[in-house]
């Protein structure tokens, strides 16, 4: 039987906070979306060899990017890409769900992971640039991800038969990812693009979901922009379709050139105008920046229609509210270190 065992470094000392015995509880301490132990030990391949005989469904390359060896999971993850894709007929397709304006997605029907290219040009209304999206990329690589978000790794050059590519796949990168991909005779070579863990994107998810699953990861998702919140991150672009559910259930984030810091950003009420209103007045008053927010807008496409959408309001309806947002802005400007946990705070020990 497998025992994690969390300890707490308090002022008065070093405590046990609880004992994980579940193979997949352990799998999200150990998960794609944190950041790393950075574990030091001499015995690195004997260490990812103990973790996996507790973690059997974890690949091994994820393993050694959860202690810190990011090159050996790297190295892995392309000995095993390379291996599949040699070794089966599976083709590369069009990733499921909406198309996003940045990013070009694809993967197989079997491969557990996508392959994310950025386009050669972005449709309104992204205004952003390649070199912008790359240093977004950068900067969730080295940031507290908090379970919340997904990493990627990024290749260059990476070169596969076209055989494996399907006709609409081709044609997609060819229209909107020029800069980006080569087709040299029977070979596609793929200058730049990020490799990350595969998941059901959220909205797709709640339309195939049983009412209690459905209703467990809408709770979730606003679970997801709390917490992303407090580590002082602000997602930008909250549609359903930019975030993911796992295997366990959890809703990730994985959709990153809006990011950007909550502290960075001013969240404000929308204005209220009357017709009674001299119009020159309220010029000031109704002008917006780059950096403005307005969480009142995001009840409209964050709470689905029906009894889930009730369900989400009912315990997320703060989010909408800017006070909230400004609250979160205090705490961290204070220096309050906000915690989160890689397990379910029930297991914690309680302290009398």
């Amino acid at each position: 039987m497998p025992i994690v065992i969390p300890l707490l470094n308090e002022e008065n000392g070093v405590f046990a906070d609880a004992v994980i015995t579940a193979p997949a509880e352990i799998s999200i301490i150990f998960s794609f979306t944190r950041s790393s132990f950075f574990a030091h030990t001499k015995y690195p391949a004997q260490l990812i060899d103990y973790l996996k005989s507790m973690l059997t469904h974890k690949a091994v390359g994820e393993l050694y990017d959860s202690i810190g060896y990011y090159r050996h999971g790297k190295t892995i993850l392309y000995r095993d890409l390379m291996n599949y894709i040699h070794n089966h007929d599976d083709k590369f397709i069009i990733a499921p769900g909406i198309k996003g304006m940045v990013m070009a997605v694809f993967t197989t029907q079997y491969y557990n992971f996508v392959f994310k290219i950025i386009r050669d040009k972005f449709a309104p209304p992204k205004n952003c640039t390649r070199d912008f999206v790359i240093k977004k990329y950068e900067e969730v690589e080295i940031n507290d991800r908090v379970g919340r978000m997904a990493y990627a790794h990024l290749f260059e050059n990476l070169e596969f038969p076209r055989n494996l590519f399907t006709f609409e796949l081709i044609k997609e990168l060819q229209d909107t990812c020029a800069e980006s991909v080569d087709f040299i005779g029977d070979k596609v070579v793929i200058k730049h693009v990020y490799i990350e863990r595969r998941m059901t994107p959220l909205n797709i998810y709640l339309q195939k979901a049983n009412p209690i699953d459905a209703c467990r990861v809408i709770l979730d998702y606003g679970f997801c922009i709390k917490e992303l919140a407090a580590a002082n991150i602000f997602p930008g672009d909250l549609l359903l379709k930019n975030f993911g559910v796992t295997r366990h259930g959890r809703v990730i984030f994985y959709d990153y050139d809006e990011i950007a810091k909550v502290t960075e950003c001013r969240f404000r009420r929308i204005p209220v105008y009357n017709d009674d209103d001299d119009t020159r007045g309220n010029t000031e008053m109704i002008t917006a920046e780059a950096n403005d927010i307005f969480p009142e807008e995001f009840k409209a496409f964050m709470a689905p229609d029906g009894p889930i959408g009730e369900i989400f309001l009912a315990e997320h309806n703060e989010i909408f509210d800017p006070k909230y947002w400004r609250d979160i802005q205090k705490q961290i400007e204070a220096g309050e270190y906000l915690r989160f946990y890689a397990y379910d705070k029930f297991k914690r020990f309680k302290i009398s």
